[in-house]
């Protein structure tokens, strides 16, 4: 396979500059586990390791369908022996169904709070109301927000930036993190995601565990994430031409076959930010060619990567 090619590290710059210090809104829902066997059967439900999670620590899991496909990637927050999963407000309905079918005879209860929030604050460490967590490449803690609870008050404190929707979904993109886009018509692997990291492939056995062990021995992914950078005036020429947003915009090789597409696409000032599943097939070309829709021309990037490997400079 290709290393990575001319792309920044993930540190770059939102909007033009490097604030000291940024802040996050999540909107999201939490699906609440309660009961006296909810640490074993959701250990048994995600691929993180959750059976010595302690109490106020956060982990990152993936949920499985029983392919190995992710569903979701919730963050899940320990309190205590009950366990709250603060997830993307759509599509929650159907990952609480989804985890509710798999309760046999445990002591498990769930429940679906809606319209939540979670802060983020880069920077912060973990003090017992916050919990340690990296966000789209930043270092820092997070935590659930009370109802009606002011978020500027909180950010001001502390000297912080806080982030829009559209700083927040490039610094995503930028980041090299899959959203619900790439998984939303996408049965992707952990390891086609570039999310092996989120995988304990020691705990034991978990939800879809089969196939994602399979692939890990088998070490040959049909199509992989890959980030890319480009012009500004091209990735906004994506999003704004490519059918549905982006859906359509393909990615191609030299002769103009497809080879893959893009799934997400952002920009700032300077930089155009964009995931991309890749087929097999384009694995170890060095230049790449992004078409907007049928028929438009093409233009080649060169500054791409596979997702879960560091850039090379």
């Amino acid at each position: 396979m290709r290393p990575s090619n001319g792309l920044s590290k993930c540190t770059a710059r939102i909007g033009g500059y490097t604030p000291l210090m940024r802040a996050a809104v999540l909107e999201g829902s939490i699906i609440e586990v309660r009961g006296d066997d909810s640490r074993e059967w959701l250990n048994g439900q995600l691929t993180a390791q959750i059976a010595d999670a302690k109490d106020g620590e956060v982990r990152r899991g993936l949920k499985l369908d029983r392919t190995g496909g992710i569903l979701a990637m919730p963050w899940v927050f320990c309190r205590g022996e009950e366990f709250d999963l603060f997830v993307e407000r759509e599509g929650a309905k159907e990952l609480l169904e989804d985890l509710d079918r798999y309760i046999i005879m445990e002591d498990v209860e769930l429940s679906l709070r809606e319209d939540t929030r979670a802060l983020f604050l880069e920077g912060e460490r973990g003090d017992g109301i916050f919990a340690r967590a990296t966000l789209y490449g930043m270092e820092g803690a997070i935590r659930i927000l009370e109802e009606g609870e002011i978020v500027e008050s909180i950010v001001q404190t502390r000297g912080a930036e806080l982030l829009d929707g559209q700083a927040l979904e490039t610094a995503r993109i930028r980041s090299g993190t899959p959203g619900r886009p790439e998984f939303e018509r996408r049965r992707l692997l952990p390891q086609e995601a570039g999310l092996k990291e989120l995988v304990s492939f020691t705990k034991g056995c978990f939800l879809g565990q089969e196939p994602v062990v399979m692939l890990e021995h088998r070490g040959s992914p049909p199509k992989r994430l890959i980030r890319l950078e480009m012009e500004p005036t091209l990735a906004r020429s994506l999003k704004s031409e490519g059918t549905g947003g982006i859906k359509g915009a393909d990615i191609t090789d030299d002769t103009g076959a497809a080879v893959g597409e893009i799934t997400s696409v952002s920009s700032n000032d300077e930089r155009g930010f964009a995931i991309g599943l890749l087929r097999k097939r384009g694995f170890t070309l060095d230049t790449l060619h992004l078409r907007a829709s049928e028929g438009a021309p093409s233009a080649a990037v060169t500054a791409f990567a596979f997702i879960g490997e560091p850039p090379d400079n």
